[in-house]
């Protein structure tokens, strides 16, 4: 991943946070490229620190969003458990936790995904953990932290604790430093629907877009493209359609399991359960020639294979697994074919690591599910081809935005309903937070230039 991939918008971001070493949050709508950012800033961070990883440390709020981005929760890397009781207990609790108080000393970054997934409240009580541990009186002791999530999106933890930006220590964190994503990736070849959709995000639709959605609507019990993905509300009814579409694969079709296998680490075996349940794959992985398949992993981005690429499986060859002990053994591997390429799927590995980047845990599993249908909540983040969405059973705030937003254009999305506006409608909170915090992330001229002569100079390297 080089600088000149990044867009003026990213790249923005990226040299406030990697190369001015500034606090900053950023958000964005869907498709403008949030996480691939993150990525970038990380490898940035680890390049200029040397590769220590205490240095920097890569959090995610929940337990599937650290193991998708490589890294480890907030909790577990701050050590503060469930994060109960009091700023001042937890900080008791930490400095009798010499490894996670290490953590807090040592750290120069905290990058943290999907922020909005964790409370004003919570958010405090870091802040006083930060200057106790870190005898400081700058937020977070004077560590610098980067954050993203999308506050319009799933709707945001909120209790009566708070959203996160409602935290005392959010001002004092990030001032000014709190920035939009304006270039659109994902739709950027079809304006109409990504205005369409810009509009659903924040609970409005023009007469004009709601022809323009209503034009989409279809009898979901005739079937559509043969690549087309069920998106539903309920993990019920996704795991009802692949069961009955795999059942109609030929009986005579030889089958192949996958399970999963753990490695050892030097965790407990609490955490390697939780590294099995925050996982995106399956325990047991059964395939055959003509299962329809999604790829839970970034294998190769450069040829679209990436999380939530759509495939079939149209054969297997001969494959070999290499052990967590380093054996090898033979295996038959699944041939897929995606939208650019054949591709075999090896095993994937995901791992649960500390502060100081020691595995805790590590599994190694076929990086694929069943790709008939998909719950909502699991396909954010991804971008599909095809979408049939069930969104007249939404029952969350910004559950039909993320169904609606996951195509490319208009034409690869048919839906059962048009969206009632009233179920999209977000916390008038947010709106407001929004509308007067957040910023488009514009670079001055300056840095324009800096960005234009990056992609020159890496672009003639190349």
């Amino acid at each position: 991943m080089k600088r000149r991939d990044l867009t003026a918008d990213q790249y923005h971001v990226y040299e406030l946070a990697v190369e001015c070493s500034k606090s900053v949050f950023y958000t964005g709508q869907a498709g403008t490229g949030k996480s691939y950012l993150l990525r970038a800033i990380y490898a940035g961070l680890v390049h200029r620190h040397g590769r220590n990883r205490l240095l920097v440390a890569l959090t995610a709020s929940t337990g599937r969003a650290a193991v998708e981005i490589g890294g480890r929760t907030l909790h577990s890397w701050a050590g503060i458990e469930l994060g109960d009781g009091s700023a001042e207990r937890l900080v008791g609790r930490v400095r009798a936790n010499s490894a996670a108080a290490l953590r807090w000393r040592a750290c120069e970054t905290l990058v943290i995904d999907e922020i909005s997934m964790i409370t004003g409240a919570l958010i405090d009580k870091l802040d006083v953990i930060g200057r106790a541990l870190r005898n400081s009186v700058l937020p977070f002791g004077g560590i610098q932290v980067v954050a993203t999530g999308d506050l319009l999106q799933l709707e945001p933890v909120r209790t009566e604790d708070g959203y996160c930006f409602q935290a005392s220590a959010w001002p004092q964190l990030f001032g000014g430093l709190q920035l939009m994503l304006t270039t659109p990736h994902r739709q950027a070849g079809d304006p109409a629907y990504r205005y369409a959709l810009d509009q659903l995000r924040v609970g409005t639709l023009l007469e004009t877009s709601r022809d323009l959605f209503a034009s989409r609507v279809s009898n979901m019990t005739v079937a559509g493209p043969p690549d087309e993905i069920r998106l539903v509300p309920y993990i019920a009814r996704a795991r009802a359609i692949n069961a009955g579409e795999y059942a109609k694969l030929p009986v005579g079709e030889p089958e192949y399991v996958y399970d999963v296998s753990t490695g050892r680490g030097t965790g407990t075996a609490a955490q390697r359960t939780r590294l099995l349940e925050t996982c995106p794959v399956e325990a047991l992985v059964r395939l055959k020639v003509g299962t329809r398949v999604l790829l839970v992993a970034n294998v190769d981005t450069d040829s679209g294979l990436c999380n939530g690429a759509a495939g079939l499986v149209i054969g297997f060859e001969h494959g070999s697994r290499r052990g967590h002990d380093g054996n090898t053994a033979s295996e038959p591997l699944p041939v897929v074919q995606f939208l650019r390429t054949v591709y075999t799927v090896e095993r994937h590995m995901w791992s649960l690591k500390d502060g100081a980047d020691r595995v805790l845990a590590s599994i190694q599993q076929i990086p694929l599910i069943l790709g008939w249908s998909l719950t909502i909540h699991k396909a954010q983040g991804m971008t599909l081809d095809t979408v049939a969405a069930e969104i007249s059973g939404c029952f969350a705030r910004g559950q039909t935005y993320v169904a609606l937003s996951r195509t490319r254009t208009l034409a690869g999305l048919r839906i059962d309903a048009v969206p009632d506006v009233e179920k999209c409608v977000p916390d008038p909170v947010v709106v407001r937070f929004c509308a007067e915090h957040i910023s488009p992330s514009v670079p001055d001229a300056a840095t324009e230039a800096k960005f234009s002569a990056i992609c020159g100079e890496e672009g003639v390297r190349n």
